[in-house]
């Protein structure tokens, strides 16, 4: 087959660009031919040279620095896309992109999949306010609008499928497909930290971690450490954030003995898997994107409140050694089953071609 996958990023150094490289990797390993179609800025697109990569000029979008919004790919892509006779398409864009893969899936009629990469109503929803409410309203209103266009829509988590069975029609019947991660080396680590790598935006996300500082040192005679990751978000009013580029999260990952996951709103815990198959125990909340996966590794590890934080920090730091082998276990084979859940998505497509 040949399959285009859309994406607002691909060529930049972030999460989504590296697991969608890696989709791109399960779909040429079992014989299919992948063009990407993907937003870049000016000086990314002139020094792409990667054969079937096509990109689109686009600009930043500051408030949402998780998509770009590319300057109308719609017609260009179209023509691209018709000439090259794709079979199917698989998008994971949100913005412009998104919408390119949305009107060449409806006007060439192509088999097509969508994998949610975002909750953003979740996340501008959050508050009472009228500015909270009128951002999820308009959020919940374009997802079920742009999704529809899709045959198919896969859902990289559990959380994330729950968050969208009341605003994606028939989402219920949908697959769960984890993104592939890359599992980093944190060979030489040397950790005694207590903390949290990401990218959560507001420091009331990371109050039940950073509210304990105290309790946690007086406990387990450990610091909390809390990495700001540039460029996923701007930390703006988390004043105890350590920036770091996103290249440098690896060594950020080495300095913790215990990864505390903080309640989130995104479709995917990247640093929370990278961090856990890289060997590490990691503690998360009970109801977050974590949650399937910590709950895989052990159960004791995810907690409800504050207080069943600690509690589960202590069974994390007592259990270090095994929880650190099982963690390597699930890492061996996770890559490995994601692997053949994207080959039967895509089975699925090819059987409404």
């Amino acid at each position: 087959m040949r399959i285009g996958l859309f994406t607002d990023f691909y060529l930049e150094d972030n999460f989504i660009a590296h697991s969608v490289r890696l989709v791109r990797r399960i779909y040429e390993k079992a014989g299919h031919k992948v063009y990407v179609f993907t937003a870049a800025n000016r000086q990314k697109a002139r020094a792409n040279k990667e054969e079937g990569v096509f990109t689109f000029t686009s600009a930043h979008f500051k408030q949402y620095p998780q998509f770009r919004l590319s300057l109308s790919p719609f017609l260009s892509a179209k023509k691209i896309v018709s000439g090259l006779n794709i079979d199917a398409i698989h998008n994971f864009a949100v913005a412009t992109m998104g919408l390119a893969a949305a009107t060449c899936a409806r006007d060439l009629e192509i088999p097509s999949v969508a994998t949610v990469t975002s909750v953003l109503h979740l996340s501008e929803g959050k508050g009472e306010g009228k500015l909270a409410h009128l951002f999820k309203d308009m959020a919940v209103k374009y997802a079920r609008w742009f999704y529809a266009f899709f045959d198919e829509v896969a859902f990289p988590t559990s959380f994330a499928k729950e968050a969208m069975k009341d605003v994606i029609k028939g989402s219920s019947s949908s697959s769960i497909v984890p993104l592939p991660i890359q599992e980093p080396a944190l060979e030489n680590a040397k950790p005694k930290y207590i903390g949290y790598v990401g990218s959560s935006k507001k420091a009331s996300e990371l109050d039940i971690l950073l509210s304990r500082k105290d309790s946690i040192a007086n406990r387990f005679g450990k610091e909390v450490k809390v990495f700001s990751i540039n460029g996923n978000s701007s930390y703006a009013d988390v004043k105890e954030a350590e920036k770091l580029p996103f290249a440098e999260r690896i060594s950020a990952y080495r300095k913790l003995q215990l990864f505390v996951d903080v309640p989130s709103y995104e479709a995917f815990p990247f640093p929370t898997l990278e961090y856990m198959f890289a060997g590490n125990p990691v503690v998360a909340a009970e109801h977050s994107p974590s949650s399937e996966f910590v709950g895989e590794l052990d159960k004791a590890l995810l907690y409800k409140d504050g207080s069943t934080l600690m509690d589960a920090l202590a069974y994390g730091l007592e259990h270090r050694k095994e929880l650190k082998e099982k963690a390597k276990e699930l890492a061996s084979t996770y890559n490995e089953r994601v692997e053949g859940l994207y080959l039967s998505l895509l089975d699925k497509l090819g059987s409404k071609s």
